[in-house]
């Protein structure tokens, strides 16, 4: 993982020309893209295709990506962020 800084940043929409400043907080980042056998291995799916192992993961719905990402970082020996809502209507996520 790689940290990522917080600070201040600029986000701008070009196609309404506003543009507005956010602070953003510190948070950690894959050095390198999902594949689908890194993908496969954390979650024990079955791979999809054995020529499509080193291919970035993709067409995962929300719920899966919050999922990974929670098992990646109980194999880093962080602690999970995101949990789903008991209605699962709301997706929390707690940094610190």
């Amino acid at each position: 993982m790689v940290k990522i800084p917080g600070g201040e940043i600029e986000l701008r929409d070009d196609r309404t020309k506003r543009i507005w400043k956010a602070q953003i907080r510190p948070f950690l980042l894959a050095q390198y893209p999902v594949t689908m056998e890194l993908y496969c291995a954390i979650t024990g799916k079955s791979p999809i295709s054995i020529d499509k192992n080193q291919k970035p993961a993709v067409n995962m719905s929300w719920n899966e990506a919050i999922c990974l990402c929670n098992l990646l970082s109980q194999k880093a020996g962080l602690n999970e962020c995101y949990s789903i809502s008991h209605d699962s209507e709301e997706i929390i996520c707690d940094w610190e």
